[in-house]
């Protein structure tokens, strides 16, 4: 008896199902966290679990029915054929209609609380004020960081000056780019000949996915990707639209190589634009001619490829001139050379990064905690080390097995995306002992991972010469996209965390206008000169939580402080730099208290020579004088030698001391965790300084007195050394 593929997959959800359940109770077993974060872990993955558990039954019901129940089977048959017949006859502009509905509809279902909110994170603060204090010209020189964002800074003023800094409408940069990147894809595969099928696996691989879902929930910084992404797809349509059509080629065209410079004037990420498109010509002369020849494809599109080169050497030009003229440093050619190194964090990317976040994203970060990554490092290698062999086989069955569209398309794709992931690899290569990437970096390379997929699931299946290895085929492409998406749902409990940060912040901005920015433009008004003011460490900002906000200087003018002059936060001492009256009134404002002498966390500075010699055992709770008086007229520096035994996660140390704005007690605390440097691999020694000018109670007040050190955690440490550096 000959067991149908539709059973197989039935009891393997079915046992997966089980699976699912099982490991809920592992995970809930786990025992006390050891910090919030493993909390998280813990509290997310139990319910994600048993979701998934009931998603993985549902799939395995409808899979046994269909393998049981002929009518059943025959009325899916019927439905799926319908829908087929009537994506594949209507027009084209029909067909994008209905693919920009679906990728819309998908997107808003999976991620509504952050289309709807939305929130500003970290560098949104300063591009705000960098894009509304600029003129037009000043921002075509002015990166950030290592990003040449010209284009996007224009949208950014224009965007600004029309709706202010109105999170929820400003989705609509994010939003809408990235129905255009996914549907536009498939309307692009659909020019070239593929069927609705494509448009399917796109949103089962790349719109169901977690790294798309972070770039919905905020954080306009990183919206440049997802507009490379939408005009570099609406480029390559216009290109073949050039081609195929008998009026307007040449408006298409120029339209397309238009649209490819827009591109790298978005974003510098995109610098693999020109490679991708140029490689696509000949990708395309192929399909089109059925010959490889490269002498064809150049005396075919001598025009093009001159624009091409034309723009690439332009931009280039302009990168080459752009330290020259910038505002602020450009750091982007620090890592260009290209070592062993790099080929090594290329693989990782395409492993643990493009290739797990189908199935597992994230789950790198949560396999690096301390107390799994001793057992689990040698199964994770061997892990990666499958995929690979798994995306390498597919390439190669692709090549030597496959249709010409899938011989020539599935090649250029996964080219694009190891081009893609380099760069990844160049400019953030991972510091995570299971190279975790953030999932603004995966979006390049999981883009054209799916739309290789997708190019392989449509001709693996139509090239099927019998209706039961056609029927497989698909059955298995569904099992395929079923795992996908029951997998992004195991991890999808991080927009729990996006939807906070969305909370806080919101929150945060509210408050801070409400309190911080009538008390300091109530000073500056009053003042005869500008007001000079320290700024808040983004520690000292967001209190007690992990919420990506800057420092106060980064977004002072998004919540309405004019006429302040900040005071970098490394660049104590501030007692003679800071403006009396800001002093004065931090004794009895509070306002201001409220914001300037909280208790804050320190930025700790660890380094991997240990230098203490003493063997002082400092129990916890117990406080450890560092100085019975400190002349804040200096700059003054903390550095331990610390070694924890039978410590959780997270050790918390606390600083304490007296001073004159009767702010007494714990004015910060230092955080040892999981991504501190270490001083020895084998054993948890911290050797760290921190700077006593980032506590605005310690480096504003004339006197300060009985400070002090206490280790809050429990656990076994010895102090091998403390010394207080005054400069």
């Amino acid at each position: 008896m000959q067991i149908s593929i539709e059973r197989i997959f039935a009891a393997f959800f079915a046992a997966a199902s089980a699976l699912a359940l099982v490991v809920t109770r592992v995970v809930a077993s786990y025992g006390t966290p050891e910090s919030p974060l493993q909390a998280f872990y813990i509290e997310g993955l139990s319910r994600t679990f048993v979701e998934a558990s009931a998603l993985l039954f549902a799939a395995a019901v409808i899979f046994g029915i269909y393998a049981t129940s002929a009518s059943f089977c025959s009325r899916v048959h019927d439905v799926a054929e319908k829908i087929g017949e009537y994506l594949r006859a209507c027009s084209l502009w029909h067909y994008a209609v209905i693919s920009f509905s679906a990728t819309a509809a998908l997107l808003f279902l999976l991620n509504a609380p952050g289309i709807i909110y939305g929130t500003f994170l970290i560098d949104d603060y300063k591009m705000y004020a960098i894009a509304t204090e600029r003129s037009v010209w000043e921002l075509f020189w002015i990166p950030i960081n290592d990003h040449v964002i010209p284009l996007f800074w224009f949208e950014l003023k224009a965007i600004f000056s029309i709706i202010g800094p109105n999170p929820p409408l400003l989705n609509f940069p994010l939003f809408f780019p990235a129905i255009v990147a996914i549907g536009g894809a498939a309307v692009l595969l659909r020019m070239l000949g593929f069927g609705p099928s494509t448009l399917f696996v796109l949103l089962g691989t790349f719109a169901t996915t977690t790294v798309v879902s972070h770039q919905l929930y905020g954080f306009y910084a990183v919206a440049p990707y997802i507009q490379v992404l939408a005009i570099f797809t609406l480029s390559l349509i216009c290109f073949v639209r050039a081609q195929q059509s008998k009026h307007f080629a040449r408006g298409y065209l120029a339209l397309s190589l238009l649209l490819l410079a827009m591109t790298l004037l978005l974003e510098s990420g995109g610098v693999w634009t020109p490679i991708a498109y140029v490689l696509f010509i000949y990708a395309f002369n192929i399909l089109h001619s059925g010959t490889w020849s490269i002498r064809s494809t150049l005396s075919a599109n001598t025009g093009t490829l001159i624009a091409v080169l034309t723009i690439a050497l332009s931009y280039a030009a302009y990168l080459i001139a752009l330290p020259r003229y910038a505002a602020e440093s450009f750091i982007g050619f620090d890592r260009l050379p290209i070592t062993f190194d790099t080929v090594l964090e290329l693989y990782h990317v395409l492993t643990a990064g493009t290739l797990l976040s189908l199935v597992a994203p994230r789950l790198g970060l949560i396999m690096s905690q301390p107390r799994l990554e001793v057992f689990i490092m040698p199964w994770w290698h061997i892990a990666m080390f499958a995929l690979f062999c798994a995306f390498a086989a597919l390439v190669v069955y692709a090549i030597h097995r496959g249709t010409l569209r899938m011989r020539v398309l599935v090649p250029y794709f996964a080219l694009i995306m190891l081009g893609t992931a380099l760069l990844v690899a160049i400019a953030r290569p991972s510091s995570n002992l299971a190279a975790f990437y953030r999932d603004q970096n995966l979006l390049f390379p999981l883009f054209f991972l799916a739309l290789a997929l997708a190019v392989f699931a449509h001709e693996w299946i139509r090239s099927a010469t019998q209706d039961t290895s056609r029927r497989a085929r698909t059955a298995a492409v569904m099992a395929f996209l079923i795992v996908v998406f029951v997998s992004q749902h195991v991890f999808s409990f991080y927009k729990e965390q996006y939807f906070a940060d969305i909370t806080f912040n919101r929150s945060l901005i509210e408050r801070m206008r409400e309190t911080l920015t009538p008390a300091l433009n109530e000073l500056a008004s009053s003042a005869s000169a500008p007001l000079s003011v320290p700024s808040l460490s983004s520690f000292f900002v967001r209190g007690d939580g992990n919420y990506q906000v800057p420092e106060l200087s980064a977004f002072s003018s998004f919540i309405g402080i004019q006429g302040v002059e900040w005071l970098p936060i490394h660049y104590g001492p501030y007692g003679a730099s800071t403006s009396p009256a800001f002093i004065e009134a931090l004794k009895h404002d509070l306002r201001l208290r409220e914001r300037y002498l909280t208790n804050g966390e320190m930025y700790e500075n660890c380094v991997s020579e240990p230098w203490g010699k003493d063997a002082i055992s400092a129990s916890p709770k117990k406080p450890v004088r560092l100085a019975t008086s400190v002349d804040t007229a200096r700059t003054h520096e903390l550095h331990f030698d610390l070694e924890a035994h039978g410590a959780p996660e997270k050790i918390f140390i606390d600083l304490a001391f007296k001073n004159d704005f009767n702010a007494t007690g714990t004015r910060a605390y230092i955080r040892l965790d999981q991504y501190t440097l270490p001083a020895a691999a084998d054993e948890r020694r911290y050797v760290c300084s921190v700077d006593l000018n980032e506590i605005p109670a310690f480096a504003l007040s004339p006197r300060v007195s009985n400070l002090t050190m206490t280790i809050t955690t429990p656990g076994e440490y010895i102090l091998k050394g403390n010394r207080l550096e005054s400069r």
